[in-house]
């Protein structure tokens, strides 16, 4: 008997510990960024439990050529492939009400996937590069104008 619970506990630590290097190894990935996730029209048929609330468990993403991959962790490791392209919109600010766990200035991409659903991508500002991924131009939206040259006009008696 102390043998068969011994098999067990190694086994469940076996499972664990495959899980925290999993796990490890998509935290630590190029261009992984952590992020907070909501549906803002239709139904996804691959995310069915994703609502109009952000979500509560730790995300992350990362992209994989125009595939947004989100992973969460609950117990074990999933991960879903959300194919689509960002809405004309861009990147744009959020509040620090609108949605937590995303720092003081959060920024977000709506994202039109291919069966038509629409879903919000938040995180925090540093990650803003990381969040558009391929579609690079999204990101200059909201990013501060440039400073203005003064034009000195010749002639003028001063």
């Amino acid at each position: 008997m102390r043998l068969l619970f011994a098999i067990a506990c190694l086994l469940l630590l076996a499972l664990a510990l495959t899980q925290y290097l999993r796990w490890r190894r998509v935290v630590h990935a190029d261009g992984a960024f952590r992020c907070q996730v909501r549906l803002s029209a239709g139904c996804n048929r691959q995310l069915p439990r994703l609502r109009e609330r952000w979500s509560r468990c730790r995300l992350r993403a990362r992209w994989v050529g125009d595939e947004l991959v989100v992973w969460n962790r609950p117990v074990l490791l999933t991960s879903v492939r959300l194919r689509g392209r960002i809405c004309r919109d861009g990147v744009y600010r959020l509040t620090v009400l609108d949605v937590k766990r995303c720092g003081y200035r959060p920024v977000a991409v709506e994202l039109e996937l291919t069966d038509g659903s629409r879903i919000e991508v938040a995180t925090v500002d540093a990650a803003r590069m990381e969040l558009v991924g391929p579609y690079l131009t999204a990101a200059l939206k909201e990013l501060p104008r440039a400073p203005r040259r003064r034009r000195h006009i010749r002639g003028s008696g001063s």
